[in-house]
């Protein structure tokens, strides 16, 4: 059984730490149905155009969004904002 300085080095590394140890992955999102896979699939191949164009049909904005991320490396936070005209339903 590997010690905690073993099991933190993993995890640093992006190693499921909790597999490792029961056998049993934590899951923290459902898997994805076949109709998503073909939506990354086809966002991942877009332009960046029709990729805001989507990204604005589905968040219910105007012209599209440009959204920009950014995230700092291994085990950094990603961070990011959508720019555009928004409306939120149900809400003025």
């Amino acid at each position: 059984m590997p010690g905690g300085e073993v099991l933190a080095a993993l995890a640093l590394q992006g190693v499921d730490v909790n597999f490792v140890l029961t056998g049993t992955g934590v899951q923290t999102q459902p898997p994805l149905k076949m109709e998503e896979w073909v939506l990354l699939d086809y966002f991942r191949k877009a332009s960046a155009e029709r990729r805001d164009a989507a990204l604005g049909a589905l968040l219910g904005v105007e012209g599209g969004v440009r959204v920009q991320m950014h995230n700092s490396g291994v085990g950094g936070v990603q961070v990011g904002h959508v720019g555009g005209k928004v409306t939120v339903k149900g809400k003025r």
